[in-house]
């Protein structure tokens, strides 16, 4: 399985120092956001894991989609009931772990 197209770059350079890289590959049919991507793996493999990483023990502790999706469903709601939306945005800073997706490693406390 492929995930990524051979490189065929194209570069301008710009009078103002600008440059400009395009590729020469026709943009394929794509999701409109993250949580369209999330949603839809989550429907066609909620079993497949999306994340893992290692625990305390140096066990691996993996994140299926499925969970991924109901864990995004559960802030969203939480994010809804404290009034915050497309008018109220929220911006959420975190470090390398995904912790708030599963155990929290000692690495990440």
């Amino acid at each position: 399985m492929r995930t990524f197209a051979n490189p065929d770059i194209e570069m301008e350079r710009r009078d103002d120092g600008s440059i400009v890289l395009r590729s020469r590959h026709t943009l394929t049919e794509w999701e409109p956001s993250i949580t369209a991507v999330l949603r839809r793996r989550a429907g066609e493999h909620p079993d497949r894991p999306l994340a893992a990483q290692r625990d305390a023990e140096d066990r691996w502790v993996t994140l299926t989609y499925g969970d991924a999706a109901r864990k995004a469903d559960t802030l969203a709601a939480a994010f809804l009931d404290l009034g915050l939306g497309r008018d109220k945005p929220v911006m959420i800073l975190s470090g390398i772990c995904w912790s708030a997706w599963g155990p929290t490693p000692p690495a990440c406390r």
